[in-house]
């Protein structure tokens, strides 16, 4: 499954934050807002979009395994948003050796 245009959402400044008592209806229209998140949830059980309870928990469901493969965070005081990019760590080049050869 692709899910980059979920991801690319909260990248682009996308941000979610469900209250625990908030209605089914309105809990399906927060994550009907998110790019590509409701093309999915059929694939795990959801299939009648006309049943809004079981669509918004299949949603939420993908949302929280983006969330544990560190795709999308999540926090009480944000809900879901993206995560920042981390720097990637310079590479030391300046080795004595000079380059490395393949062997392949």
């Amino acid at each position: 499954m692709n899910f980059q245009p979920v991801i690319q959402w909260f990248e682009l400044g996308g941000e979610l934050k469900l209250p625990e008592m908030v209605a089914t209806d309105e809990r399906y229209r927060q994550l009907s807002k998110i790019q590509g998140l409701m093309e999915h949830t059929g694939r795990i059980g959801a299939n009648d979009p006309k049943n809004h309870a079981a669509v918004a928990a299949a949603g939420e469901m993908i949302l929280e395994g983006l969330w544990a493969h560190r795709r999308i965070g999540r926090s009480e005081e944000r809900g879901y948003y993206a995560e920042k990019q981390k720097p990637q760590e310079a590479r030391d080049t300046s080795s004595s050796r000079g380059p490395r050869r393949q062997f392949n």
